[in-house]
């Protein structure tokens, strides 16, 4: 079983172009080869679970709410989603943290 110390961020989620996919399924390859984790977006998190399997961990950066504006990312996924598609564990930034915060404060 891998247990890596080092995880591989494939394309930052501000990100975006034509072929985006094939890229971060090449450095998925190159990170199973080497039996570390993956950082990917939400969106290619099932593609990256199928070519590294149960094993490695993949963390998913790039989570926003459905409420909640993209700002600067590209390739967002909800915490849900994100997880559906098969990320181990999520990334939550200091805009989600704030917006979970101002909607909890206005029930």
């Amino acid at each position: 079983r891998c247990n890596p110390e080092i995880k591989m961020v494939t394309v930052l989620t501000s990100i975006s172009y034509d072929g985006v996919k094939d890229y971060v399924k090449d450095l998925t390859l190159m990170a199973k080869d080497h039996c570390v984790g993956v950082i990917c977006s939400g969106l290619e998190a099932s593609m990256v679970r199928d070519v590294l399997g149960p094993i490695n961990l993949i963390f998913t950066p790039g989570i926003r709410f459905q409420t909640q504006d993209r700002e600067c990312h590209q390739r967002t996924c909800t915490p849900q989603q994100s997880l559906e598609n098969g990320a181990s564990k999520i990334i939550i930034g200091v805009n989600c943290l704030n917006h979970m915060i101002q909607s909890s404060s206005s029930k």
